[in-house]
């Protein structure tokens, strides 16, 4: 040991050369090192979303959250089942021994949850799995203000302009718009013309729903590749869905037994900045991305 401090000490601008070597390339590859708020690591943790439009907290609770509790309890590896209900959703969350792949986890869950889906409310959506992921969570919160301008505009602004230019950033994988309106398509039914024309508001709901739906229209052989023809109807308009049909036979459409309008629905939501109303932006980057190299090249 002491001949080896000598050796340093008697060739010092060769120790001078090395120190300042290992001081570069630790700089230098430091410069280069990732950031990130959390480290790469998942929880092996599943939800399970499902919406019930009309529906009371009770009823979420009792037709959507038991059955899918009781589906997902049995899976293996559950070492916990919790769930809350609201009005017109439910949560579910699968917690599984640590350890448990979460992308198998959902894959069970997924499963389980196909196999009861047609013993769930008709007017219930399907079942949405999602990972728990906290590297999911957003990098970047961007808020979207134009005074004097329908918020309705500035939301369509920002879905199909500013979404697609951010999205082209190195690093940014998915953009998310959330507006304090939402486009709605009301049909206010009128109880005495309904009772007029011998209808009922469950005739009236099954003929618009119907009005909307896609219908297989067969197949077309093209240049030896088979492709799947159907009809598409979907209202883009109040007067679209003031002309559907609901007693064909007759002649009666919507607007004979109902109200339509074009307006937007209740705010579940309030998006502000410096007193205005805003449009926001969620900004999720990529796996494996430098979230500081992300969040300056969406600045610059």
């Amino acid at each position: 040991m002491v001949r080896l401090i000598a050796f340093f000490v008697e060739r010092w601008v060769f120790a001078l050369a090395i120190f300042l070597a290992v001081a570069f390339f630790g700089l230098s590859a430091g410069s280069r090192t990732g950031v990130d708020l959390l480290p790469e690591f998942e929880f092996p943790i599943v939800a399970v979303n499902v919406t019930y439009p009309g529906a009371g907290a009770a009823e979420t609770a009792q037709q959507l959250a038991e059955p899918i509790e009781d589906a997902v309890a049995r899976l293996a590896g559950v070492t916990d089942v919790s769930s809350f209900s609201g009005e017109g959703f439910s949560f579910i969350i699968v917690q599984f021994a640590f350890g448990t792949s979460v992308d198998q986890a959902a894959i069970d869950v997924k499963q389980a949850t196909d196999a009861i889906a047609p013993t769930l409310p008709e007017d219930a959506g399907d079942p949405t799995i999602q990972k728990f992921d906290p590297n999911d969570q957003p990098i970047m919160n961007l808020a979207l203000v134009a005074p004097g301008v329908d918020l309705l505009e500035v939301e369509r602004v920002a879905r199909d302009q500013v979404e697609a230019r951010l999205q082209s950033v190195p690093g940014i994988a998915a953009i998310t718009t959330l507006g304090p309106v939402t486009r709605e398509i009301q049909v206010l039914l009128d109880p005495a013309r309904l009772r007029a024309l011998g209808l009922t508001p469950l005739q009236v709901a099954g003929a618009l729903r119907a009005g909307a739906a896609t219908v297989p229209a067969g197949s077309l052989e093209v240049g030896g590749e088979r492709i799947l023809l159907s009809v598409r109807r979907t209202p883009a308009s109040a007067a679209d869905v003031a002309a559907t049909f609901v007693d064909s036979a007759r002649g009666i459409t919507a607007v004979d037994v109902a109200t339509v309008r074009d307006t937007v629905a209740d705010a579940e939501r309030f998006i502000r900045l410096d007193g205005e109303p805003a449009v926001l932006l969620e900004v999720r980057k990529a796996s494996g991305a430098n979230s500081v190299s992300a969040a300056r090249g969406l600045k610059a």
